[in-house]
């Protein structure tokens, strides 16, 4: 089912049942954020966004047993501790403390959206419209700024 087109809300779907049937609350403010608190004090903390999922626990064997429970019902490969999620990098100290660097993440929105800092901005306006009747081919495509001002003043 992996890339049709409702494989995602039936994969939220199943997760959600398991991780319900473990116990486990789900956030109401985020809703891919799930919890459990455990009666000898230990939390376990899941992050889930579409096929990645990031969980937090306090005790060894409390995690051992959410890992378990969890490969009963899915096939899943255990990546160890996080380094990345998404575009956060992760970083635990030695004091147990932990970064989030998000710095990957700006640079992109940063490349994307704002070429003043360096990156070029490559948008595109298109100020004269195609007759009704052009039909694009692979040939219509430019190979530089110059041949499509070209085109565009022939059209």
């Amino acid at each position: 089912m992996h890339g049709m087109t409702l494989s995602g809300k039936f994969w939220y779907q199943d997760l959600l049942e398991i991780v319900v049937s473990m116990g486990f609350m789900q956030s109401t403010v985020l809703r891919c954020l799930f919890y459990k608190k455990y009666f000898d004090g230990s939390v376990i903390l899941i992050l889930n966004y579409v096929d990645d999922m990031l969980y937090y626990g306090i005790l060894e064997q409390t995690l051992a047993n959410y890992e378990l429970k969890l490969s009963e019902r899915f096939n899943m490969e255990l990546k160890g501790q996080a380094h990345w999620y998404l575009t956060t990098k992760i970083t635990k100290l030695a004091s147990f403390d932990i970064i989030l660097d998000q710095t990957r993440n700006c640079k992109s929105i940063i490349k994307k959206y704002l070429g003043s800092v360096g990156c070029k901005n490559v948008t595109r306006k298109h100020t004269i419209p195609l007759p009704t009747d052009f039909v694009a081919t692979s040939e219509d495509c430019s190979k530089s700024e110059e041949i499509a001002a070209e085109l565009v003043e022939e059209y």
